[in-house]
């Protein structure tokens, strides 16, 4: 039987491969193999940055971007410099964006992290957890929600996981096992040898590529 993980990646690579399919060129067809190994990683990373930020260690907050127009844009839309285009053209399409601009808004992503081994002062489920948020990365000029999928979450979440992985001194997102199928469960391995605490119902079995077998265990010493 698959496990959770592995439904998810296995729907991700399916709907990846196609787009690639319909694209005619050979260098996008020579890439299907990259594509798949790229979708299983993203996949165990959103899952384990998700677990994470449901018990409330990990959040990517948006904020808003006082960015100009012309910051924005750059020469995108500069008749002179994209001379080849009709500026009729250029000029609609430098509307469009104003609009989407006004329409969506620009942010400002920021990562940020809570730190497990901290002492707090209280942690009752009736209150908030006091704990510090610590930011590991920050990025702005994204135009509504263009930021998810862009590859830049990715990147913030393994920054994520890595602080958290960090103050229980566990090796990195990359360094954990070479294999991106199985990253999740040697990493969920090192974390509760570790001691990060899980809450009642977690299961690791989610996080393994097969319910068979499992990638090798990280121990802490």
């Amino acid at each position: 039987m698959s496990s959770k993980f592995r439904r998810e990646s296995n729907r991700r690579v399916r709907e990846n491969v196609q787009q690639a399919l319909a694209d005619t060129s050979s260098y996008t067809k020579g890439r299907l193999p990259r594509v798949r190994q790229n979708m299983i990683g993203e996949a165990g990373v959103e899952m384990v940055f998700t677990q994470l930020r449901e018990w409330g260690w990990v959040d990517i907050q948006d904020e808003p971007d006082d960015v100009f127009y012309d910051d924005l844009f750059g020469d995108c839309y500069d008749p002179v410099v994209n001379n080849d285009i009709n500026p009729n053209v250029l000029a609609k399409q430098k509307a469009a964006a104003i609009e989407r601009i006004n329409r969506d808004g620009v942010w400002v992503m920021v990562a940020k992290y809570r730190d497990p081994t901290e002492d707090v002062e209280y942690e009752d489920v009736e209150y908030e957890d006091d704990r510090e948020w610590h930011e590991t990365d920050s990025c702005g000029a994204f135009v509504g929600g263009d930021f998810w999928g862009s590859g830049y979450d990715t990147d913030f979440m393994i920054g994520l996981i890595d602080a958290i992985g960090g103050c229980y001194h566990v090796p990195k997102w990359r360094d954990i096992h070479h294999d991106p199928r199985y990253r999740p469960s040697t990493w969920w391995s090192a974390m509760y040898f570790a001691g990060l605490p899980t809450p009642e119902g977690f299961d690791i079995k989610d996080y393994e590529w097969t319910t068979l077998a499992v990638g090798p265990v990280y121990e802490v010493t």
